[in-house]
């Protein structure tokens, strides 16, 4: 029997846990956060959006603003633009005149990406994303959050993946930092104090008005924002099942 020399015995054996490392290790999540200091709902097209120009209150459009970004690669997503447009799902009857907010949820409005990250010049696309649904998961009235109560629209609980809140990653230059095309997130914003204020008796056809959350540069209120990406990890088990095949087949050639 051929006997394998300490160096090839050390290569085989780095293979080998490298392998089991690329295999078994999670992938990394990535968050960004965010602020917009005015949103508006269109109740006619039931049309949420960061764009304030929605209902001819602001003659120039005011997206919102990356605030922070948890990689080190992403630093330049901070201080960036930001623009969301999602739209009342009401396929599944939701009936916004007698529905109640905690039934509603929100769907993308096709193309163009409903989600898109500019970078501080509003030239460059950092990031564009595809909005499959977003249901509102939490109301509360004003009687429990003075003056005028929150909504959050989205998986409250970050890191959750899965049907509560999903966007898609489909293109930007940044793409490939948060995990490439077609890398899943989850998005979460928090209407706080959205006018009108609502309470219990609002919480029935709420979403039949229109509203707006925050006031131009100065908000009373604003809507708090952050998605968060984890990688597909399919990438680094296919790299690690190669790596564990010619570690295999190496140590059967030299057995020969």
């Amino acid at each position: 029997m051929k006997m394998r020399s300490a160096g090839q015995q050390s290569r085989w054996w780095i293979g080998i846990v490298a392998a089991g490392l690329l295999v078994g290790a999670p992938a990394l999540s990535v968050s960004i956060a965010g602020l917009d200091a005015q949103s508006q709902y269109d109740a006619t097209s039931g049309i949420f959006t960061f764009d304030d120009t929605l209902n001819g209150t602001n003659p120039s459009p005011e997206p919102g603003v990356v605030t922070t970004a948890d990689n080190p690669a992403l630093a330049a997503l901070v201080g960036g633009l930001i623009d969301l447009e999602i739209e009342l799902d009401t396929s599944g009857g939701f009936n916004p005149a007698a529905g109640f907010v905690t039934d509603a949820s929100f769907t993308g409005t096709g193309a163009p990406p409903e989600i898109v990250i500019w970078d501080a010049t509003g030239t460059i696309v950092l990031l564009a994303l595809d909005v499959s649904f977003v249901d509102v998961t939490n109301a509360l009235p004003s009687e429990f959050s003075p003056p005028a109560g929150q909504v959050v629209v989205g998986n409250p609980t970050i890191g959750s993946l899965g049907n509560d809140s999903l966007i898609t990653v489909v293109g930007g230059t940044f793409a490939g930092a948060i995990g490439g095309i077609g890398t899943q997130g989850v998005l979460h914003l928090n209407l706080a104090n959205p006018v009108p204020s609502f309470d219990f008796a609002d919480l029935n056809n709420w979403w039949s008005q229109d509203f707006t959350v925050g006031f131009n540069a100065n908000p009373t209120s604003a809507v708090v924002w952050e998605i968060e990406f984890v990688p597909e990890p399919g990438t680094a088990i296919l790299l690690g099942s190669a790596l564990a095949a010619l570690a295999g087949l190496r140590r059967r050639a030299r057995h020969a």
